[in-house]
């Protein structure tokens, strides 16, 4: 399902709207000042171009919280306050392609894909897009970390069950057990991910 709502969203808007966001990201790298806005623009664009089974997080997100330096977190929102005026545009002309979307019934799948990635247009600096996959990973260790059944500083094997709709069957539960056998999931190291 996710392989055909690409195929529709490439056809009717993902070819302009990702090329558009290139070519945007392009041109902020002129300048110094606008490379990171750039990098930005082709993360969106990334998105653009096939939007289905990819989400936006924030970096803080990915890394962990707190593990991000106070100085790189101003110079992000120094640089979105910059791009805020363009955003509202680009804000603006998205919400229209998302109302026909809408409006049609039939592509009003395609409008959710637009409102999810409306928030980045406002403040695109600092933004990821990644695969829903990793965003379910770093979130179930985010609340094994919370829980205390993973400690920070190393890795550690821990077993979790992830009921995924469309994930491969898990092994099978061994005899007498009522419960499905759960899923070894390595937790990521995240002081390791500092290092490099």
């Amino acid at each position: 399902m996710k392989t055909l709502g690409n195929m529709i969203w490439f056809v009717l808007f993902g070819w302009w709207l990702g090329t558009l966001y290139m070519i945007i990201g392009g041109l902020f790298f002129i300048t110094i000042l606008g490379a990171p806005i750039g990098l930005a623009m082709f993360e969106y664009a990334k998105l653009m171009y096939l939007p289905f089974g990819k989400s936006i997080v924030r970096e803080s997100f990915v890394k962990g919280p707190g593990n991000m330096s106070p100085i790189k977190k101003t110079v992000q929102t120094v640089l979105n306050i910059i791009w805020l005026p363009i955003g509202i545009i680009l804000f603006l002309l998205n919400f229209g392609s998302m109302l026909l979307c809408f409006v049609s019934i039939i592509l009003i799948p395609l409008g959710i894909v637009q409102a999810k990635a409306l928030k980045f247009l406002l403040w695109p600096i600092g933004a990821k897009v990644v695969k829903n996959e990793l965003v379910q990973a770093i979130h179930t260790a985010n609340v094994l970390e919370k829980r205390g059944l993973v400690g920070r500083g190393g890795t550690q094997n821990v077993n979790v069950t992830v009921n995924v709709p469309s994930a491969p069957a898990a092994p099978s539960a061994p005899a007498g057990s009522a419960e499905p056998a759960p899923i070894p999931m390595p937790v990521p190291d995240r002081d390791e991910d500092r290092r490099n």
